[in-house]
């Protein structure tokens, strides 16, 4: 095990440890209250048709290629009567790289063909409730946290945090659809059915890193049949360095940057309530939901035909992804079955 690998353990395990020493010495009656949480996972699947650059036989595609994965989650939370709650969550991984050979042949060593194996920080952060407990006028979350504005999407969707304007580059992970966010978040929920939330995060998946961006979202639920939302984001809007976000005109002839403003609208209607045998539908069917994206409001001079790695920079209909879903019914034998 590396070095940083070994680290990361540690400090997990120190963390746990600490949620189980405070269960242990307080408990309930101090005022705390604290639960060990885990997860396991085992994925296995198969991309039928895409794109890697080291594809195993040089073409750049991969075709019927084998995933395999086993996943685990060990950590805890801590919740203090006055609204204040902790999350420790760590994450191992047990993968396989995209570079086994398929001719048989082993010219670079086993090792790079090796199992890998990592363990990283899944969730850390704090939460704290302003006014009653179970209908808090104000919300404050800080750390490293989930966050999902979305609840109908399932796979696509809540692309405000997940989809890069310039170049356009959309993150998804199997059974993962939000965000995982390093920042600080404060959400309002003043009266019922509306929602506001203001974010400002620290860009820790695509390069450049570092780069603070602002956020804001509001979302309405109409009764109990329809929802809206919408919400903008300006994408590092504060640059950690500014020759990376927006590289100097000796090297940059079209004054690219890559900041932008995101703009997504959102909606849900649920057709049940009008239905008089309702009762036999699960709480998921038949819900109709989309979901669209203003994915950088500036448009730059280049062509798509000298630029075919980089659609869309000169035209914002290229840069509109649109997700439109339905919650087939499966009358409460299914929780979900959405398409």
């Amino acid at each position: 095990m590396e070095l940083n690998q070994l680290r990361k353990v540690v400090i997990a395990v120190a963390g746990i440890g600490v949620f189980a020493a405070i269960a242990l010495a307080d408990g309930d009656s101090a005022g705390y209250s604290a639960r060990l949480m885990g997860y396991g996972a085992f994925e296995f699947g198969q991309i039928v048709n895409g794109q890697y650059s080291k594809s195993p036989d040089g073409s750049g595609l991969l075709s019927h290629y084998a995933l395999e994965q086993a996943i685990i989650k060990v950590g805890g939370e801590i919740k203090r009567n006055n609204g204040l709650s902790v999350v420790l969550l760590g994450q191992g991984t047990l993968s396989f790289p995209y570079t086994l050979p398929s001719d048989g042949q082993t010219a670079g060593g086993f090792s790079s063909y090796s199992p890998r194996n990592t363990w990283d920080i899944y969730e850390a952060y704090a939460d704290y409730l302003l006014g009653d407990q179970n209908d808090p006028y104000l919300n404050i979350t800080a750390g490293y946290f989930p966050f999902k504005y979305n609840p109908d999407a399932r796979d696509f969707g809540d692309y405000l945090f997940r989809i890069n304007p310039y170049p356009q580059f959309l993150q998804t992970t199997f059974d993962m659809p939000f965000a995982q966010l390093l920042g600080i978040r404060v959400g309002s929920a003043p009266f019922s059915g509306f929602r506001a939330d203001v974010l400002l995060t620290s860009e820790t998946v695509l390069w450049p890193l570092r780069d603070f961006s602002l956020a804001g979202l509001v979302s309405y639920k109409l009764l109990s049949f329809a929802e809206f939302g919408a919400g903008i984001m300006w994408d590092r809007l504060l640059s950690v360095d500014d020759k990376l976000t927006t590289p100097p005109a000796s090297v940059n002839t079209n004054n690219f940057t890559f900041q932008g403003t995101k703009v997504e609208f959102r909606g849900a209607l649920d057709v049940k309530p009008f239905l008089p045998f309702r009762d036999i539908f699960g709480k998921n069917d038949l819900r109709l939901y989309g979901e669209l994206c203003l994915n950088g409001l500036k448009n730059y001079p280049i062509t798509d035909t000298l630029n075919p790695a980089y659609p869309g920079y000169n035209d914002i209909e290229k840069r509109e992804p649109l997700l439109l879903g339905f919650n087939i019914p499966t009358f409460k034998f299914l929780e979900v079955l959405s398409v």
